[in-house]
Parts: structure tokens; C-alpha cells; sequence
């Protein structure tokens, strides 16, 4: 005899899966496709809906299960622990990548600190001589119109006794003094309408104005001078500065800066192929100019004559082909 079916109940398909403890389950393993667990009990709802072998019993029975296996699941506790995870995860991301950006900028820091110890006089802040030399050498191979620059060369006079008289360390203040009157002479080498000591010009410091330091002497190097006018009143001004030096504690330290200068225009057509020879023989000139400034105020000295900061200054102007000659030999260098 046919089985039949009750009223409105499905056929049931002698095949269908038993239902277990844990309600009837599709064939192939499931798989959830969040790890939301409210979404994946609607996911699994919605299979056992959907499940062609399931009779109203059996479904019923697997919706009984799923039900047991999720109750007590207090879905907002749970959303707030995996957003805890989540903003936990972050965290220790943004800690691990703080950290390796700390290390970077710690040995960036390093490296900026070494690459400038390399370039820098650590006494007096200003460049080296290799640093000194490329940069007159970047403007020569650079300018592109007729133009005059200058170049000076410093030795301290009486520095020597003022060094054994009070020390090393005051010596070294001293050092810095003159360095810092020759970083604010890129203030005021503009064109000047009167006394250079009278009015100050502003201005910035240009590209290529440098100056370094070599024991007690010091050059600098000023890219662009309106005149040999201002020239020899730039240079008196730094004498006269250098002069009037006092240190805390002692007093005027008694310091004169010899000063030669090179004044030199020249036109770019000039400069081609001899840059390098063009930066050495302003170097050879500005030290046998400061050598000619010692030798004649240790003249006046010993005949006792007194000597002004204008005395302690030589400015000489310089074609190109006047500069390319050596200077003349000179048999002793005045200390």
C-alpha cells in the first residue's frame, strides 16, 4: 500500500539526513562567510529553509538546535569584543610602525648630525675648506653675467699671546667672535649709500657667500660686490670689529685682524676650464695681500706709531689676467 502524506506536509525522502543534536546539516561542509555569529546563525537559517531533503519536522528540529546552540549569546557584549580586538589589533600596528618610524628618524637625526660634523668647523660654525672651495667653484662655473666678487684673507695678530696670556678656551671665544663678525658682513656687502658703519643695509646672505677657518686664519668669500668702494669699506669695517672684540671676564682682547682682499671682475668667458686655477690664485693673492698688511703695521709698530683698523686692511683690484700672474716671492712671512 502507498504511503500517503498528511495534509499539507511534503513527501519525505527516505533519503534525508537523520537529524542529529545538532539539527540536520547540508551534505558538504559548511563554511561560514563572516565571523559575525548573528549573521552566520541567519546563514545557516536560511540553509535549513532552503534544504530540498528536510521534511517540516526535521526542519523544525534543526531550527530547535540552532536556537539551543546560540542562546545566551549576548550579541551586543560579543560586537563590542571584536571591535576591543580590532582596535587592539590597530593599536599594536600603529605601536610597531611608530616605533620603526622613531628609528628612522632617530638614525635620519644621526646621519644629519654626521654628514654636518663632516662640513662644519665645530669651534667656529663655519665650513670647511672643501666645502669653501665647492661653493666658490659652483659659482664660477655658474655666473652667467660680468660681475666682481671678492675674496679676504684673515690672520689674527697678538692672537698668540692673548692664547698663552689667557688660555686655549678664551682663545677659542675669540675664534668664534671673528666668525661671527664675518657671518654678518653677508648683511651689508649691498650697494651703500654713505658711511658703511653709519647705515646698515638688509639684506640676505647670497647662495654662494661662504668663509672657513684654518688655525688663526680665516677667508671668506662674497659672490657679488657693487664696487671696490664698497669693497674697502666692507673690509675696514671687519678690521675695525675684530679690534674692538671684548671678552667677558677680561676685557678688550687686544686682537687685530690683518685683512688682504681681492677684488676681482671678470666675465664669464673668462672662466671656462680655469675655475680651479681662478679660486687658487685669489687664495695666493688675498694671503700675500694680508702678509703685505702684517709687514707694514709691524713697521709702523716698531717705530712706534700707532696703527688704525683701516691700517690693518689691503684691498687690491684684479683683472682676470692680473689675477691668472703669481705674486711676487716673498722671503719671510711676518708673523
Amino acid at each position: 500500500m502507498d504511503s500517503e502524506t498528511s495534509e499539507g506536509a511534503k513527501p519525505v525522502n527516505p533519503a534525508a539526513p537523520a537529524v542529529t543534536e545538532m539539527g540536520v546539516l547540508p551534505h558538504k561542509r559548511f563554511v561560514p562567510k563572516t565571523q559575525d555569529p548573528k549573521a552566520t546563525k541567519m546563514e545557516l537559517e536560511t540553509i535549513i529553509a532552503n534544504h530540498p531533503n528536510l521534511s517540516d519536522e526535521a526542519r523544525r528540529d534543526a531550527r530547535i538546535h540552532l536556537d539551543k546552540l546560540f542562546l545566551g549569546i549576548d550579541w551586543d557584549q560579543m560586537r563590542i569584543n571584536n571591535l576591543s580586538k580590532s582596535v587592539n589589533d590597530l593599536k599594536r600596528q600603529l605601536d610597531e610602525r611608530d616605533q620603526s618610524v622613531r628609528l628612522l628618524a632617530q638614525r635620519f637625526s644621526e646621519k644629519a648630525r654626521e654628514a654636518k660634523e663632516a662640513t662644519v668647523d665645530p669651534e667656529t660654525g663655519l665650513c670647511l675648506l672643501p666645502q669653501f672651495d665647492q661653493m666658490v667653484l659652483k659659482f664660477l662655473h655658474n655666473e652667467q653675467r660680468h660681475i666682481a666678487c671678492a675674496m679676504g684673507c684673515i690672520d689674527l695678530s697678538h692672537f698668540k699671546e692673548f692664547n698663552d696670556t689667557y688660555g686655549h678656551l678664551s682663545g677659542n671665544v675669540v675664534l668664534r667672535e671673528v666668525a661671527l663678525i664675518l657671518n654678518s658682513i653677508y648683511e651689508t656687502h649691498t650697494p651703500i649709500a654713505g658711511n658703511l658703519q653709519e647705515k646698515r643695509v638688509s639684506a640676505k646672505r647670497g647662495t654662494y657667500d661662504v668663509a672657513f677657518r684654518l688655525g688663526d686664519e680665516f677667508y671668506f668669500f662674497i659672490a657679488s660686490v657693487a664696487s671696490k668702494e664698497d669693497c674697502l669699506m666692507l673690509g675696514h669695517r671687519i678690521t675695525k670689529r675684530i679690534a674692538e672684540i671684548t671678552i667677558d671676564g677680561i676685557g678688550p682682547a687686544n686682537v687685530k685682524g690683518d685683512l688682504g682682499i681681492v677684488y676681482f671682475s671678470f666675465s664669464p668667458q673668462e672662466i671656462p676650464g680655469l675655475a680651479e686655477e681662478t679660486l687658487s690664485q685669489m687664495k695666493e693673492w688675498s694671503d700675500w695681500l694680508m702678509y703685505e698688511v702684517k709687514e707694514d703695521t709691524h713697521k709702523q709698530r716698531d717705530l712706534g706709531a700707532p696703527t688704525t683698523p683701516e691700517d690693518h686692511c689691503l684691498m687690491e683690484v684684479f683683472s682676470f689676467a692680473q689675477l691668472m700672474e703669481k705674486p711676487p716671492f716673498r722671503e719671510k712671512k711676518i708673523r
